[in-house]
């Protein structure tokens, strides 16, 4: 379900020759891109090193817990009448989901026709294991069934997680989803499972943005997804979305969703078709 770079801003392009215009949004600041970060005095550090660093000495063996982080309303961080530019920069994390979370939640995508690993499963893989070594979980929860052919995409995610060097321990596949709304519903419930609270979502930003945001808050309902740019232990940022279940996080409100499903956003295009979607499940 993710959109391609070339739909994506052939559709941003259109709008803008019609003469759309976006409000300002913490998403599209350039004062909030990779540089500003404070990337560049933590290098080497741990994403949760970075987080005790900053607020001082009598917290440096306490990291912050996502869970208890508030995230902001959906209208205030994708504010605007039009869709956010994914490829742009994107708000910083607050200091407080700059730590380990309960687990990473892989978004699927398929294997190619023979089997083999896609582009897009070793990416988003690649993407994963740098977030783990940054210090933002050491959990894996790939997510996806058998969409596009005969191979399970959860399956082939975790294979390539162990080859990476994850303990197969440590990954907990999710072989059902369908679509991402799906991805995010099972998901939910391994969490429950395992009584976690929080994770970081990985997938591309265009996928995170026009899908994980909407199907997560306006379909699922059963916690709070924001996408952010995070900081990584080389210095560099990469961009993702804290995922916490209701409670810890507040539940999304109707007025929430009501602004990101205004059909000029192009966020939830899709929710008719979805089958995870709290007012009319049918998994």
């Amino acid at each position: 379900m993710s959109w391609g770079r070339v739909g994506w801003v052939a559709g941003w392009m259109l709008l803008v020759a019609c003469g759309s215009t976006t409000s300002p949004s913490p998403l599209l600041d350039d004062d909030t891109g990779a540089e500003d970060t404070g990337a560049d005095d933590t290098a080497g550090d741990t994403a949760a090193d970075t987080a005790a660093d900053t607020a001082g000495d009598d917290t440096a063996d306490t990291p912050p817990d996502p869970a208890l982080c508030p995230l902001p309303a959906l209208d205030v961080h994708y504010p605007g009448l039009f869709p956010i530019n994914p490829f742009d920069d994107w708000a910083a994390a607050p200091g407080c989901l700059v730590g380990p979370h309960d687990a990473i939640i892989i978004l699927g995508c398929p294997s190619e026709d023979d089997g083999t690993p896609s582009d897009c499963q070793q990416g988003r893989v690649d993407l994963a294991v740098r977030f783990s070594q940054a210090g933002y979980g050491d959990r894996f929860i790939p997510t996806g069934g058998a969409v596009a052919n005969a191979y399970v995409e959860a399956y082939a995610l975790r294979d390539l997680l162990v080859g990476a060097g994850i303990p197969e321990d440590h990954v907990f596949p999710e072989s059902l989803a369908a679509h991402t709304d799906e991805n995010i519903y099972y998901s939910s419930q391994i969490m429950v499972t395992q009584g976690w609270d929080s994770a970081l979502v990985v997938s591309e930003p265009e996928h995170l943005l026009y899908a994980a945001v909407c199907d997560a808050n306006c379909c699922v309902e059963l916690g709070r997804l924001a996408t952010f740019a995070y900081p990584l232990a080389s210095g560099a940022s990469e961009k993702a979305a804290s995922y916490v279940l209701a409670p810890p996080a507040d539940p999304v409100s109707e007025a929430e969703c009501d602004h990101l499903e205004l059909p000029t956003k192009l966020m939830c295009s899709n929710l008719d078709d979805r089958l995870a979607c709290a007012d009319d499940f049918q998994l």
